[in-house]
């Protein structure tokens, strides 16, 4: 593979964090940025390593800020002691104060072991969780779990819940001929997962209706039919009260 020219430089991943990179003007990073790969990686031309030699508008030519950029990051990064600049007649020579200790691989093995090893411990973790995952889920589909698949009620079931709920075994037995007649798939043709709910959101709407059979059948006063679910007031049936 072929060597990348110009060499390279360190960036700790903990920079995001940084207040130059997270808080001060956009610019202002690439100007420190530019600071940083320009410094010499060893001593040489009369320059210590972490230093380098600047203008003022070779930095500004290549990071596109302008002067009062350049010169406000400059002030800030001496102020928070990050850099130190000295004045020659040809520009200024820059020193990267923590340049060393940024720069040097070695400080980088500790972590990215540590990193290696979180990576190995989390994806060990993650398989364990899968085996488990896996391992429940045949589980309830040899064992009937209620996460593996549906199953309907019993008339008697559905009769039972209503009554528990004061509605009457007519319409008991109306809501599971609906969806028994449907393969117990909803109106819009889902399957149905919990019937109770179904129950209660769809079916229980009105207010209850005491089940008649439970006293059982009463007579029409004006026609004697027994086949109705209930009478009103002036002991009528449906049929009666429609005026039929």
């Amino acid at each position: 593979m072929p060597e990348i020219e110009g060499g390279a430089v360190f960036w700790a991943r903990q920079t995001v964090d940084s207040e130059i990179f997270f808080k001060q003007p956009a610019k202002w990073f690439k100007i420190w940025f530019y600071m940083v790969a320009k410094a010499h990686w060893q001593d040489r031309r009369g320059l210590r390593r972490g230093q380098c030699h600047l203008k003022y508008e070779w930095i500004m030519d290549a990071t596109g800020a302008n002067r009062d950029e350049v010169s406000n990051c400059i002030r800030w990064l001496k102020r928070t002691k990050q850099i130190t600049t000295q004045k020659t007649t040809r520009g200024l020579v820059l020193t990267i104060c923590n340049y060393n200790k940024y720069q040097d691989p070695g400080r980088y093995k500790n972590e990215t072991k540590n990193d290696n090893k979180n990576e190995t411990g989390t994806t060990q973790e993650r398989h364990r969780n899968d085996t488990i995952l896996k391992k429940g889920n045949k589980e309830n589909k040899t064992t009937g779990g209620k996460s593996s698949t549906f199953k309907p009620p019993k008339p008697k079931e559905v009769i039972a819940y209503f009554k528990a709920k004061g509605y009457p075994k007519e319409l008991a037995l109306k809501a599971y001929d609906y969806y028994n007649t449907a393969n117990w798939h909803d109106s819009r043709g889902n399957k149905v997962k919990n019937w109770k709910q179904k129950m209660i959101a769809n079916w229980f709407k009105d207010d209850p209706k005491q089940d008649s059979s439970e006293s059982g059948p009463q007579a029409c006063r004006n026609c004697g039919r027994t086949n109705w679910v209930s009478l009103n007031d002036r002991g009528q049936c449906e049929v009666c009260q429609k005026g039929e």
